[in-house]
């Protein structure tokens, strides 16, 4: 299985295994992905047909037994147990500031001392509108205690991958 984000063959360059949490899996193909390479990942998203379609691509790559998927709000989501890597691609536009201001929070506290958060965000050199487009290194500033490992701000969009030191 080759259809994976930029945002995520940018991150395997800094982690090789562990437990991963997918915040806005969409169709799951880079949850499946990572299950493929030996990852044990959960993935989370407010669709219910979103979670349809990643059962079913789980399945048909037959990780269903290794993988799990929650239709499940990120904003509201209770951690039960901490990740090696959090990562979320091109979902927070979605929400509004101070929906963001918890979820990155609640990732920060829930990835284990040396586990990576890699996050992509549309910013506001973007010609779309959204919810939220982020201004100039907001979200690099969210991450100020971490190790920023990759961070670049590009025409339309942002991401960050970055490392929890203590």
């Amino acid at each position: 299985m080759e259809n994976r984000s930029e945002l995520l063959k940018k991150t395997l360059k800094y982690v090789d295994r562990g437990k991963v949490l997918e915040l806005g899996c969409g169709t799951g193909e880079n949850a499946v992905y990572l299950t493929l390479k030996g990852f044990k990942v959960a993935g989370l998203d407010l669709s219910k047909q979103f979670i349809h379609k990643c059962k079913n691509l789980a399945e048909i790559y037959d990780v269903h037994k290794n993988i799990i998927f929650m239709e499940k709000d990120i904003v509201q989501f209770e951690y039960s147990e901490k990740y090696d890597l959090i990562i979320s691609d091109f979902v927070f536009h979605f929400l509004e500031k101070d929906e963001i201001d918890i979820v990155i929070k609640n990732m920060e506290e829930n990835t284990v001392v040396g586990g990576l958060n890699s996050v992509s965000v549309f910013n506001e050199s973007n010609p779309d509108r959204f919810i939220h487009n982020f201004i100039k290194d907001e979200l690099k500033n969210y991450y100020s205690g971490w190790q920023i490992l990759e961070y670049e701000s590009l025409k339309g969009h942002d991401f960050i991958i970055a490392k929890k030191i203590s």
